[in-house]
């Protein structure tokens, strides 16, 4: 963890590039939202002290197209942002590897890239294989073990997506299902080599709920995008702490 931590502090623009991205993309979905949703209040706004999330929803059951539109916003950014971050992580993977001159980053970015979008679409379908034996597992137990189970599931497919495309980077079959396979498969073998990633990537998935907290809770007003921002950017250096760790206990060849 300590020598991950390490690989991290050596680039630190990638924390805040990373943050001030995620922080623009937000900015654009809620100035479309924004302008979407004053098209329809007509006048009327939100009291600096609601519950702003509450109130969004209340303006969405009286105008079902306005939650759609605002949906839709929503659901775009997701995608963008996913699609983004699997052309960025290369380049990141490439750095951590300790490629410190931009042409070798690069180059090997180039090179991965086609194998990072193939492991990605394979975790896709293995994740939500594994997310439904989950949740159909999580069905017959108590919600207090059955949701910790999902959980547990959903941050091990995490972590197997970013071991799988460090082994890309290290020249792993880099189309092939196998990789994306036995990515997940160590993870689950090797607990105590990645079971701080696997911590890690439990940790991060709790930021989305906090932001969600934040808006329904009394922190409306100005106060809710400055504390969603920075929850935010304890989120960004979770998941970079994360692939630190998944590459510095993933060694070359080790998928074979």
């Amino acid at each position: 963890m300590i020598a991950a931590l390490r690989r991290l502090a050596a680039i630190p623009g990638w924390l805040v590039g990373i943050w001030l991205a995620q922080v623009a993309l937000a900015a654009g979905v809620g100035a479309i939202v924004r302008t979407t949703v004053a098209a329809a209040m007509d006048g009327d706004h939100i009291e600096p002290g609601a519950r702003w999330l509450y109130a969004l929803a209340d303006l969405g059951l009286d105008h079902p197209a306005i939650a759609a539109a605002a949906a839709a916003s929503i659901g775009v950014a997701a995608v963008a942002g996913l699609l983004a971050w699997t052309l960025v992580v290369g380049l990141l993977l490439a750095r951590l590897r300790a490629d410190t001159s931009t042409a070798a980053v690069l180059h090997t970015w180039w090179k991965t890239l086609p194998g990072i979008g193939a492991q990605s679409a394979w975790h896709v379908l293995m994740r939500g294989v594994m997310l439904l034996a989950a949740l159909s597992t999580a069905s017959a137990l108590p919600p207090a073990a059955g949701w910790p189970l999902v959980w547990l599931v959903w941050s091990v497919a995490i972590v197997g997506l970013d071991v799988a495309r460090t082994r890309v980077v290290d020249g792993a079959r880099p189309l092939h299902p196998r990789t994306a396979a036995v990515a997940i498969i160590d993870v689950v073998r090797h607990p105590a080599r990645f079971g701080p990633a696997v911590a890690l990537a439990a940790a991060g998935t709790i930021v989305p709920l906090l932001v969600v907290w934040l808006g329904l809770s009394q922190l409306g007003g100005a106060m809710a995008p400055l504390a969603a921002r920075a929850v935010a950017l304890v989120g960004v250096g979770l998941g970079l702490w994360r692939l630190a760790v998944v590459v510095a206990r993933t060694e070359p060849g080790d998928d074979d």
